[in-house]
């Protein structure tokens, strides 16, 4: 039918996350937790997720809470999960990269230096039912890559029956819970609260309140031309020169900045590479200009601009790939798994995930 594509597409579009009167709404709660922080973040819990709190404490939980639930779970649940995160955490090993480089015959040195971020969040989905799944499979990869801190956000109370959910995100290497939800929560990780760390990156589903809040506080990328006019006003508007007693704080001061572009003009660069967390691209001793590098070095002169080397990486052909998870089960292999899926499907109130799994069980074997 010539008309197929275009009911097709009419049937599958979504509503825009443009749209004027969510936007409107996320931005004013965006605003708010940046200038009014945690005490924002108790007001728009108390009004959107039905809790009734005084503090921060009341929608923190700590370590020995996260123990606590992963110790009260059933033994069946217990070994599920435990099932699920060995096999999340095996495969996701699979994907670590690591630092390379070569050496060309004049003595040029190229290559690519792989950096955890430092802190990251995930938001949990929450509210009408709990996704411990979602947990693991957020959090886990974030450890598994090297992040030293992980935050998690989830709009469940903490009690003995969301125990799955909480004792998932002690499994998974959590290092701290917040039961907030919403485009507050995007908010809180995205600007920081005096409870709670800003965070380098944020991962994980939401409503269209949260992927809208996401899209507003996400970076924003430009692209300068070199003009000297423009030079001129950039140096005078922001130009500064920064003073640091030694190499470690420089390099301390660089972090912070997390330039697009990072020359590393000493007599041995290679001694200082080490301390460098964010940066774009770096260049090594003083015969490695930038102008070689934004011509015809070879790496990629797209880089990430505006601070966001924090969390964002010099454009590589992994930019322009995308990844399908291979699964590939025996019989066998189906049976064992399907009762570990099965078990977490029921505790996720979804019955039909549990039962298609139940299919592939084999009676006559494990």
């Amino acid at each position: 039918d010539p008309s197929f594509e275009n009911q097709l597409n009419a049937h599958l579009r979504r509503e825009m996350l443009t749209n004027d009167s969510i936007v409107k709404q996320v931005s004013k709660i965006l605003d708010d937790v940046r200038l009014k922080r945690d005490e924002a973040i108790i007001d728009y819990t108390n009004k959107f997720d039905n809790f009734l709190v005084n503090s921060m404490e009341e929608l923190t939980v700590s370590s020995e809470q996260l123990k606590e639930s992963l110790e009260r779970l059933p033994s069946k649940q217990r070994q599920a999960l435990d099932h699920a995160a060995e096999r999340i955490q095996k495969y996701h090993e699979q994907q670590v990269s690591s630092s390379w480089q070569y050496e060309e015959k004049d003595g040029s040195v190229y290559g690519q230096k792989v950096t955890p971020l430092e802190r990251v969040g995930v938001y949990v989905p929450g509210g009408k039912a709990n996704y411990p799944s979602s947990v693991l499979m957020l959090a886990i990869p974030a450890r598994v890559a090297g992040v030293k801190e992980i935050i998690a956000v989830v709009p469940t109370r903490y009690s003995p029956k969301n125990d799955l959910i909480f004792a998932a995100a002690k499994l998974a290497g959590v290092s701290k819970v917040y039961t907030i939800g919403g485009a507050q929560a995007i908010g809180a990780l995205a600007y920081g609260t005096k409870a709670l760390p800003r965070v380098d990156k944020i991962a994980g589903p939401g409503n269209i309140y949260v992927n809208a809040a996401k899209r507003i506080v996400f970076g924003e990328v430009g692209i300068d031309m070199e003009r000297r006019e423009i030079i001129l006003a950039s140096l005078k508007n922001r130009g500064v020169f920064i003073y640091a007693e030694n190499i470690d704080q420089a390099a301390e001061v660089s972090n912070l900045i997390a330039p697009e572009h990072l020359e590393i003009s000493l007599e041995n660069p290679e001694s200082v590479l080490p301390k460098i967390k964010n940066a774009g691209a770096i260049f090594m001793g003083k015969y490695s200009a930038e102008a070689l590098g934004d011509y015809c070095a070879g790496p990629s002169h797209v880089l990430p601009t505006s601070g966001t080397s924090r969390f964002f990486s010099a454009l590589g052909v992994y930019d322009f790939q995308k990844r399908s998870s291979i699964i590939s089960c025996s019989p066998s292999g189906a049976s064992k798994l399907a009762r570990t899926a099965a078990e977490l499907a029921r505790n996720e109130s979804l019955q039909a995930h549990a039962l298609s799994a139940e299919y592939r069980f084999d009676e006559t074997g494990d």
